[in-house]
């Protein structure tokens, strides 16, 4: 966190605490980052184990940087630690998943998208299997096509005993959750622009 702070104008802060003060876990941590000597730029992930919630702040800079939906995987991530009572691992998720979007400037190339990849993967292998299923069709010259299958067939071959209906196969469609750019914003006590997230654990 000192590092990143160090090379960038971003200061990343982690906060646990047992109580509130009657806040919100919003107004908590907008506060917190405020009053507390941090830059003009920053995201602070506030837990709070006395309600079990947690919210990250954003200031300055970093609101334009975490949007709401990269908020919202953000504490998403690190709380499924908080919910096993791993909290090293979510400050760690949430610091290193921090450091990835402050540095990742606007023309940066999208992340890796495993879907993309599969689709591409795909297709390939289609167009693969099809030269490969072609060379093999030209060498079959010695076949020839036949107007039915009694060639084929062994006279009283097949004698169905009893019959039933199995259900096999269920589909089901999952429509993905859609992805935003744009980040909500609130003022703080202080006057502040902050955006950000909560949730849960």
């Amino acid at each position: 966190m000192d590092n990143v702070s160090t090379e960038t104008s971003f200061d990343l802060v982690i906060v646990t605490t047992n109580d509130t003060e009657g806040k919100s876990v919003r107004d908590y941590a907008d506060d917190y980052y405020d009053y507390n000597g941090y830059g003009e730029s920053g995201i602070l992930f506030l837990v709070d184990m006395g309600n079990r919630e947690w919210w990250i702040s954003t200031s300055g800079e970093a609101i334009n940087k975490f949007s709401d939906s990269t908020l919202d995987y953000i504490g998403e991530e690190a709380s499924w630690y908080l919910g096993n009572g791993d909290y090293v691992n979510a400050f760690k998720t949430f610091i290193s998943l921090s450091e990835e979007y402050i540095y990742m400037d606007g023309d940066a190339e999208e992340p890796y998208n495993p879907i993309s990849t599969l689709i591409v993967s795909l297709i390939a292998g289609f167009i693969i299997a099809l030269i490969y299923v072609s060379v093999l069709k030209s060498k079959l010259t010695t076949v020839g096509a036949q107007q039915n299958a009694a060639n084929y067939t062994v006279n009283n071959s097949l004698q169905i005993a009893a019959t039933s209906d199995n259900f096999l196969y269920r589909r089901v469609s999952r429509a993905p959750r859609p992805k935003s750019n744009t980040t909500t914003t609130h003022s703080s006590s202080s006057g502040r622009s902050h955006g950000g997230r909560g949730g849960r654990f």
